[in-house]
């Protein structure tokens, strides 16, 4: 339903904050966002925000102009980069590989690889794109607690997330089936705070797919491995059941960048290629190459020309002066 401003009123108003009004009703009606997300954005409610729309805002109306031209600045800046899309190289054909596997055959599958190396990426693309429906994914905050771990869950199936923990095993009892995929991304928060302590969390996990059948997929850090292997918990119960432990090699290959790169630029040059190789595999990795692909590509957009190899090669040298100081 389209955003709707009390006209009147908006036309009283000096032009510059009538601007930032205009600005932000078709925002909101052309990407769809909801008052609260806005509200969030501008540090307001969503009740603020319909008011303000509405002209029957009595607080400062210069405050909040002021916060939406900080708003429209930052979304107008993001607009002008171009995003990079999934590309399937050879980590993603891989987690696919094990997420399939454990999805078949109903076991708990561990997949471990150094931060940023398109884990994550990977498994969105299969449980939103390839297995919508039949998946459930969710990413742990640090310190999962033992309830924290089953509210994620049933709030992403859309269940309830109050009551007792015994209510919350019910509801996931019921809900998870044998044709399911449970994918939990940021697994390491799964760990006792302890080697001492007992991992309630990743038993709870155990738990779940011992009594419903849901196919499992862990996907962890290097420290995950650490963390077990310097625990003095004994973990066979689920070492049992993983079926396809995965360690994912740290190394990136050129063949895995190739498909992002040409995503900006048709025939790369050695000289880029290589510069994106190193980045790849530096810390970092391809979550600071897709960075510095888009902002090389906003640099072009503010110029309104086309994107060259220069404005990759200077987007990496603006962020090595922003690590730097």
């Amino acid at each position: 339903m389209p955003t709707t401003t009390n006209r009147e009123y908006v036309n009283s108003l000096p032009d510059d904050m009538r601007d930032q009004l205009t600005w932000l009703s078709q925002h909101i009606d052309e990407t769809g966002a909801s008052l609260g997300a806005i509200g969030k954005a501008l540090r307001y409610d969503a009740g603020t925000i319909s008011k303000v729309l509405a002209g029957v805002y009595t607080g400062s109306m210069h405050n909040v102009c002021k916060r939406i031209a900080v708003l429209r600045k930052v979304r107008d800046e993001r607009a002008l980069s171009q995003g990079t899309t999934f590309v399937e190289n050879s980590i993603a054909q891989k987690v696919e590989l094990v997420l399939k596997y454990a999805h078949a055959n109903n076991t708990i599958t561990i997949i471990v690889g150094e931060s940023r190396m398109g884990k994550t990426t990977a498994a969105k693309w299969y449980c939103y794109e390839k297995y919508v429906g039949t998946t459930v994914y969710v990413s742990l905050p640090p310190a999962c607690t033992h309830r924290m771990l089953l509210q994620i869950i049933a709030g992403k199936l859309g269940l309830p997330t109050n009551g007792s923990t015994a209510l919350l095993y019910e509801i996931l009892r019921d809900a998870l089936t044998p044709d399911m995929l449970l994918v939990i991304d940021e697994a390491h928060f799964l760990l006792a705070a302890t080697s001492r302590a007992c991992p309630r969390s990743l038993e709870a996990v155990r738990h779940l797919h011992d009594t419903t059948g849901v196919g499992v997929a862990l996907i962890a850090t290097e420290r995950f491995y650490d963390s077990l292997a310097a625990s003095r918990y004994q973990y066979e119960q689920l070492l049992g059941r993983v079926a396809v432990p995965v360690q994912l090699k740290p190394k990136i290959k050129r063949s895995d960048i190739l498909p992002i790169i040409k995503q900006y630029y048709d025939k790369p040059s050695t000289e880029i290629l290589d510069h994106a190789l190193t980045i790849a595999n530096a810390p970092g990795r391809l979550g600071h190459l897709a960075l510095d692909l888009r902002v090389a590509s906003r640099l072009a957009a503010k110029k309104a020309r086309q994107l060259t190899e220069t404005d990759f090669l200077t987007a990496m040298a603006i962020r090595d002066q922003n690590r730097k100081g």
